[in-house]
Parts: structure tokens; C-alpha cells; sequence
């Protein structure tokens, strides 16, 4: 997450399928209601989780990986109020099923502070079958 002036920030989601199989991979991100996305409009078509906001991420196939990348500029719905922890969800799918879900990033916001708490980069390894 990069800090900017006042109550914004810009959270970077950067997803990667390495070695797919399939042609068809999607990432939507799940941001907690309590935050405002100035710059995307929420997606309709992915699965509603409540208390959460979808977007989608725009995936593109490179070589036999799959790759997407996104910023999102953030700011909390209400200033004044401090945001306890939730998770940031980000499920990957194909067009059969659901490979993945994430929930290892946490955001919250204190004294108009808005942290994101989680390891520089998350991984999943799953064996390969043909098909999935």
C-alpha cells in the first residue's frame, strides 16, 4: 500500500497463475465496504460476499502464465471513524471452479492511518491436473 496525502492510499494487487494449464483464469478482489474505491466501479458479475465490495481484475496470458496487476485508490467511507482489521479477499477462478481464496492481507484504519498488515507477497502451490 502507498501512502499519499490525507486519507487516501493506493493498494497494489498484483496476481499471478504460473504454468496454467486452462485458457481461462479470474482474480476479483474483495475490499471491505467500510472503504471507498475512487477509481474502479464494482463488479456485478462476481460472487456477493457481505460486507464486501468486488472488483475484477484484468487477467492476460503470458507465455503459460496468467498475469493481472491493479491499483486501487482507497479512502475510508467515513474520516472520522477508526476501521477495525478485516481481510482483503481475492479469489481466483476458472471457468469451472474456484482454485484459490485469499485472505491473508488485513486493512483497518486508525486515527485516519490505514494500514495493510501481511507478508510482502502471498503463495499458493497446488499440484497441476488437466482439466481444472
Amino acid at each position: 500500500m502507498t501512502p499519499t496525502e490525507e486519507s487516501l492510499r493506493i493498494l497494489k494487487v498484483k496476481t499471478t497463475v504460473h504454468h496454467s494449464l486452462g485458457p481461462d483464469y479470474f482474480a476479483n478482489v474483495y475490499i471491505p465496504d467500510q472503504y471507498r474505491v475512487l477509481n474502479e466501479t464494482p463488479y456485478a458479475g462476481a460472487e456477493a460476499l457481505p460486507g464486501y465490495q468486488a472488483f475484477k481484475m484484468n487477467m492476460k496470458r503470458k507465455y503459460r502464465d496468467v498475469l493481472g496487476e491493479k491499483n486501487f485508490i482507497i479512502a475510508p467511507q467515513k474520516l472520522e471513524e477508526d476501521i477495525p482489521e478485516k481481510p482483503i479477499n481475492v479469489h481466483f477462478e476458472n471457468l469451472k471452479q474456484r482454485l484459490h481464496s485469499d485472505e491473508t492481507y488485513l486493512i483497518s484504519t486508525t486515527k485516519n492511518k490505514t494500514r495493510l498488515e501481511g507478508p510482502e507477497m502471498a503463495e499458493a502451490t497446488y499440484p497441476q491436473k488437466l482439466g481444472m
